[in-house]
Order: C-alpha cells, then structure tokens, then sequence
C-alpha cells in the first residue's frame, strides 16, 4: 500500500481506483478492525489518492455494519 502512495509526485493527485489485489487486503483489515483500518486508509489517502480513499472508506463502512450485524446475531440467539 506504501509502495502505491510512493509512486505519485509531490503535488499531484491519482484519480485511480482500487485494484482486486488491494480491495482484498483492505477487507481483511477491516473485517479485523473496520474502525481503526478504515480511519488509517482513508487518512493516509485523501490527499493523494482520493478515489481509493473513498472506496477503502466504503469497504471499512460495510466491514463494519457486517461486524455489527454478526455481533446482534450472535447476541440474541
């Protein structure tokens, strides 16, 4: 993910979305910590890649209505 940031000069801004490989590593960060992954993709993105930003921001959303969703199952049965 680093090497993804690293790629893109100082000063400019990638309009480019999520590749496969990386929607995969970020739902596994957010299906263990969907509060914490999501706030360090979409912090360490916004400036210079906004798109995956939003789209990692999405994912670690849904990661987390799925964690809760699972915890009430679980809880009431």
């Amino acid at each position: 993910m680093l090497k993804t940031k690293k790629t893109i000069v100082d000063g400019q801004v990638s309009q480019d979305v999520l590749t496969k490989n990386e929607k995969i590593c970020i739902w596994i960060f957010s299906l263990l910590d969907p509060v914490l992954a999501g706030a360090i993709f979409y912090y360490g993105w916004k400036k210079k890649l906004p798109k995956k930003a939003h789209q990692a921001n999405q994912i670690s959303m849904w990661a987390f209505f799925i964690a809760v969703a699972v915890f009430f199952v679980f809880a009431f049965i």
